[in-house]
């Protein structure tokens, strides 16, 4: 009878500390939901937010929890698709030319085609143990980045591609193939990061002991300038590098980033910078003016991992602690505290 009794007291004990945690969300949700600036929505779920893809009037997101779809027009959430996997966690999406969407998450590749899954994953002689990143080429080839090497699909076929063993891929974290056709390759190693950069069969590795401020790479990415932009850092140290006419600059906190590791680089449809940092919100840049969001003003979450500005106009700002919708620039600038630049220009 004692037994019971102390089971139970321990079963009410639990459920105690459920509730109130449970009333605890709900106050902070609420709270969040009224100081929430016009034109400004939070989505939880999902809960962290790496990738996003815009598919007709479907957003994906990418992360933690898997896939999140949620209808553009409304911000609404949508049941998982017939037949859908459960993921672990997901690192990218990409919409081929062909109309396929590919996952890129931690046990391998999924492709979903005419309503169909289909799974790549290392029991199944898949190359690859997890899938870090996602490109489509201008040949229409898909490049697919994983721990030490690529992979390119070319028809059916599946080729392996890697840099010498001296220039050592850590992990092709992040994909970018620029203008002139050069493809781009990131490692966020914070021992081993690098920017390698592939040109047919010649590679070439820069880090910070042959021109980069920093050897982390987060994110890459070219403006309409033709400038390759580069998000780089770990821990509290970074900046963002922007290779312009064969030379290097970097922007820091001094020039108006909100914070000094630079998690990801997005250019809108005007033309504005959207420079999302580890720890300290989103730096918005336009002409020689910046603009800084932080959580207290209406973030989901103090990392800004993607950015994304869907056909309508609609801001997504994927974070470590949810997602924002923001109806339009004019709904960024009314709150945005805005600064000059500081001594690199554009």
């Amino acid at each position: 009878m004692i037994r019971i009794r102390a089971f139970a007291q321990v079963l009410v004990g639990i459920l105690l500390v459920v509730a109130i945690g449970s009333l605890i969300h709900l106050m902070r949700s609420r709270a969040e939901i009224r100081r929430l600036p016009p034109g400004w929505q939070i989505l939880r779920p999902p809960s962290e937010v790496a990738t996003l893809l815009s598919d007709d009037s479907i957003l994906w997101a990418g992360g933690r929890d898997g896939i999140t779809r949620i209808d553009r027009k409304s911000g609404q959430l949508l049941p998982p698709l017939p037949g859908m996997p459960a993921f672990d966690r997901v690192n990218g999406l990409l919409k081929d030319s062909q109309g396929t969407i590919w996952i890129a998450h931690e046990t391998g590749l999924t492709r979903y085609r005419k309503s169909e899954w289909t799974n790549f994953t290392r029991n199944q002689g898949f190359p690859l143990r997890r899938v870090l990143s996602l490109l489509e080429d201008r040949a229409g080839d898909l490049w697919v980045g994983g721990d030490g090497a690529l992979l390119q699909l070319r028809g059916t076929e599946w080729r392996t591609v890697r840099p010498p063993d001296d220039l050592a891929l850590d992990a092709a974290d992040t994909l970018y193939q620029d203008r002139s056709g050069i493809l781009w390759v990131g490692c966020s190693s914070p021992a081993r990061g690098a920017l390698f950069r592939f040109e047919g069969s010649s590679w070439q590795k820069l880090d910070s002991d042959t021109g980069l401020i920093h050897s982390s790479v987060n994110m890459i990415t070219e403006d309409r300038a033709g400038s390759l932009w580069v998000a780089l850092g770990f821990a509290g140290h970074g900046a963002a590098g922007r290779l312009r006419a064969g030379r290097w600059t970097f922007l820091t906190q001094q020039d108006g980033l909100a914070g000094e590791k630079v998690r990801s680089i997005y250019e809108d449809r005007a033309g504005r910078l959207w420079f999302g940092s580890e720890y300290d919100g989103l730096a918005i840049r336009e002409d020689s003016r910046w603009r800084i969001i932080s959580p207290q003003q209406g973030l989901a979450g103090k990392e800004v991992k993607v950015v994304l500005q869907d056909p309508d106009g609609v801001y997504w700002l994927g974070t470590d602690s949810g997602l924002n919708r923001v109806q339009s620039y004019g709904a960024v600038a009314a709150i945005g505290r805005a600064t000059e630049a500081g001594n690199a220009q554009r």
